[in-house]
C-alpha cells in the first residue's frame, strides 16, 4: 500500500487511520510520501517506509528535535530515535539517504539534467520499490 501526495479533499484522519489499519491487517506492506498532519498520523499507526524529503522531514521533527538538521547523521539520530525500520530522505539535487533496519546508504547523482522535479518524489519511490520487489521475489526462487 502507498499514500502518497495530497489526500482527497474530505479525507479525515480516521480515513487515513482506517486505511492504515486495513492494510495491516491484510498484512500489506505500508509505505508513505506525505506530509503535515498526514504524515504524523501514519508515523503513529505504524508504517514500513517512510520517503520524504528534507524539507518535510525537518517540519515534522523539528519541534522535538530542536538541536538542527545541519548535517545528514542529524537525520539518521531522529530515524533511530524514532524507530522507523526504513526511511528514504531526499535532498533534491544533493542525492538521497536510504536507511533500512541500521543500513546507512547515501546517494547523489554527478549531474542533474533538469531543474523540473514535478514526479520526481513519485518516480523515486516507485523506482525503489519495484527493486525491491524483484530482490524479495527472487530471494523466494
Amino acid at each position: 500500500m502507498v499514500l502518497s501526495g495530497s489526500a482527497t479533499r474530505g479525507f479525515t484522519n480516521e480515513d487515513i487511520q482506517e486505511i492504515i489499519r486495513i492494510s495491516r491487517r491484510k498484512r500489506m506492506f505500508i509505505a508513505v510520501d506525505i506530509s503535515k498532519h498526514f504524515l504524523s498520523i501514519c508515523l503513529k499507526e505504524g508504517i514500513d517506509l517512510l520517503k520524504i524529503n528534507n524539507k518535510e522531514f525537518v517540519e515534522e521533527y523539528k519541534d522535538r528535535y530542536p538541536c538542527g538538521f545541519n548535517e545528514k547523521k542529524d537525520f539518521i539520530r531522529v530515524i533511530e530515535s524514532e524507530r522507523l525500520k526504513r526511511a528514504i530522505i531526499t535532498f533534491g539535487k544533493d542525492g538521497a539517504l536510504l536507511y533500512d533496519h541500521g543500513i546507512i546508504l547515501y546517494g547523489k547523482d554527478k549531474k542533474i539534467f533538469s531543474d523540473y522535479s514535478v514526479g520526481s518524489g513519485d518516480s523515486f519511490i516507485a523506482g525503489y520499490l519495484s527493486v525491491m520487489l524483484i530482490i524479495t521475489m527472487s530471494a523466494k526462487l
